[in-house]
């Protein structure tokens, strides 16, 4: 006898689905401090020139940001702040909504056509999906205005892929040049950004496998755009001094933080050596995962997921590549949660396959579910720490006058006393909201 499926109304649906997106948001609220740090003061300094001379300065706009041409970005806080007189909060609650939107379009591709087919258990799943993506160890991200940018890309990550896999399912080119534009954003958005159109070219290659038919029309426009996106982008780029470079990391280096980095987000206790296990043991799983696709031909109806899982790969690799030998800070835990969201989708599709394979595709979803949202529950804590430290750097921002180089240091490593207060004193003749939010703050 089959079981009915129970379809709640579309409105329980969505409030369900909007759970995780409201304890984040107000938890960023609560912790969030609007206050001017360390990369924010270009674009500061970007936008008081802009709002002086009365419009947006491309050269501004695309100048490099250490290797990041952070072109969207500006943008966006321009735009934002035109509103909100620089308040950084409101860029925190931006990337909020955008990480938001992000996870719907997730589900919504993932697990059923309309949200009108989501059943009650659906719904619940995707609020587990949900707080994984939103996990609290990248708080350094989540509490930092400036960050808007890694949540952008993820938008146009997850929100490219659905596109792409759509167009190749129904063949209609608006989701193709959706596709395109949303990586286009996503490269000029930071340099990882770029790692949108290899995952593009290897989605589409994978499409192929279950067609068993090859189609050069999509892959020429992918590789036009990507050629064009990288000409302009490495266009007057250069080094930057006393940044990592890929020279220095050793296939091992490579090899070590590539795990490490996947599993930051899945092993609590810090060790290197558990994340380490944490990372090979979900690359594994993906493994073993594709391999089942690939056998049983179910690849396109994966696309969405398998395309997420890529693009996490892709970020790490880069990381390992121009990074490692660094310690591993939160703010490198946002894309490897890709990884984790897209591999749930995957064990999501094979919920509905009897006998034994059913029941290990449930309790692998248990197990990462649990070690992802135990180190979001024990990452929390450090909101508070974070939270405390930014209203220190307030202190010191609203009394920069009377501080000390070593604690305007804390706000950006400026290198004489001079410059600070010189920098400092033109962001503050423009009436920022953080000099009179924050006054009085004790």
């Amino acid at each position: 006898m089959r079981v009915k499926k129970i379809l709640p109304p579309l409105w329980f649906t969505w409030l369900v689905l909007c759970l995780p997106i409201a304890l984040l948001g107000h938890i960023v609220w609560l912790c969030g401090i609007n206050v001017v740090y360390m990369d924010d003061f270009e674009p500061i300094a970007d936008y008081i020139k802009m709002i002086a001379s009365g419009s947006i300065d491309w050269s501004a706009l695309v100048a490099q940001h250490n290797e990041h041409r952070i072109v969207f970005p500006r943008i966006f806080m321009h735009l934002i702040a035109s509103f909100t007189n620089y308040n950084t909060k409101a860029f925190m609650m931006f990337s909020v909504g955008l990480l938001g939107i992000g996870y719907l379009i997730f589900v919504r591709s993932t697990i059923a056509k309309t949200f009108k087919e989501f059943t009650l258990a659906d719904s619940f799943w995707s609020v587990f999906v949900g707080l994984c993506l939103f996990n609290f160890c990248q708080q350094e991200n989540l509490l930092w205005g400036f960050q808007i940018a890694w949540f952008l890309i993820e938008f146009c990550v997850i929100s490219g892929v659905a596109a792409l896999d759509l167009y190749i399912k129904t063949n209609n080119r608006k989701w193709l040049i959706t596709s395109i534009v949303l990586g286009i954003v996503s490269s000029f958005s930071s340099l990882h950004g770029l790692a949108i159109w290899p995952c593009y070219t290897v989605v589409v290659g994978l499409s192929q496998i279950d067609k068993r038919k090859f189609s050069g029309y999509i892959f020429i426009w992918l590789i036009l755009s990507a050629v064009l996106v990288y000409g302009l982008y490495f266009t007057g780029y250069h080094a930057i001094a006393n940044h990592s470079s890929a020279k220095a990391s050793s296939f091992r280096d490579i090899f070590e933080f590539f795990f490490i980095n996947l599993g930051s987000v899945l092993a609590w206790d810090g060790s290197e050596f558990w994340r380490f296990v944490a990372g090979l043991s979900e690359f594994v799983l993906t493994l073993i995962l594709g391999l089942r696709l690939l056998i049983k031909r179910e690849i396109n109806n994966n696309l969405t997921a398998l395309g997420v899982i890529i693009f996490s790969f892709g970020i790490s690799l880069m990381l390992g590549i121009g990074r490692s030998g660094w310690t591993m800070p939160s703010r490198y835990m946002t894309f490897p949660l890709l990884a984790v969201i897209g591999n749930l989708a995957i064990l999501h599709n094979l919920f509905s396959v009897k006998g034994l394979t059913r029941w290990l595709a449930q309790g692998a979803s248990v197990i990462l579910v649990f070690a992802c949202l135990y180190v979001s529950q024990n990452s929390l804590a450090n909101y508070h720490k974070v939270q405390r430290f930014r209203v220190f750097t307030a202190l010191n921002l609203v009394n920069y006058k009377n501080m000390p180089l070593q604690n305007l240091r804390v706000l950006y490593p400026f290198k004489t006393h001079e410059e600070a207060l010189k920098r400092i004193g033109e962001i503050e003749k423009h009436n920022l909201s953080t000099f009179y939010d924050l006054k009085g703050t004790n």
